[in-house]
């Protein structure tokens, strides 16, 4: 981890969403390979001796990692072999990230799809149990969903996003984890700024708690 001058610490991680790691043996090998050269230069020139390591954790690899322990298990002793931590992992891109065309496509399955809540979950149970300094640890995520495609249900959207922060209210009950939720806003989507996202919080995620508890 890096820390630059400013009024507050600036911590920078290495984010593994540029390497085509799509399954669970393929982020070990990075682990394994890649990291170790990289946390080495790092430590060599900065002198400290953990890293930062913001993963991109694909539905295949995390339903992987959550299907069989012993992979997640040697993914953790990698990390902490490689000098790495693990506080924030990408969890925008469902899968197919190093596609020859992305485009829209990136915002499937969007937060009113129940794929997306139950992709989110099983990443951040993952995430949880993945070596971290302290913890807090969070979840990049789609804003919302795409404005172009066709019947945008907020109602459906807020439901899930409600649901997710029971499942992760209930992970930090369980592993003393704080797992948070960060949206990506974005240009065309429902999340563009602050202000959509407060919007959104007031008129409708504010009214959809009830029926997630």
């Amino acid at each position: 981890m890096i820390v630059l001058e400013s009024p507050r610490p600036v911590r920078l991680t290495y984010c593994s969403n540029v390497h085509p790691a799509g399954s669970a043996q393929e982020l070990i090998a990075l682990a394994e390979g890649f990291w170790p050269r990289l946390t080495g230069a790092l430590r060599a020139r900065h002198g400290r001796s953990s890293f930062a390591q913001g993963l991109w954790l694909p539905a295949a690899a995390a339903d992987e990692f959550e299907d069989d322990s012993f992979l997640l298990e040697a993914f953790a002793d990698r990390l902490i072999a490689a000098d790495s931590h693990a506080p924030t992992a990408n969890v925008f891109p469902y899968g197919g990230f190093h596609q020859a065309v992305v485009k829209e496509s990136v915002y499937r399955p969007d937060w009113a799809d129940p794929e997306r809540l139950r992709y989110t979950l099983a990443a951040a149970d993952c995430l949880a149990q993945l070596p971290a300094e302290g913890s807090y640890q969070s979840l990049s995520t789609v804003p919302g969903s795409f404005k172009a495609f066709a019947n945008l249900d907020r109602a459906a959207i807020a439901g899930n996003v409600a649901r997710a922060v029971v499942g992760l209210h209930i992970l930090e009950m369980e592993t003393e984890r704080r797992v948070v939720l960060a949206f990506e806003p974005e240009p065309g989507c429902l999340f563009e700024s602050l202000d959509d996202w407060l919007r959104f919080f007031r008129e409708d995620l504010l009214g959809a708690r009830h029926d997630a508890l």
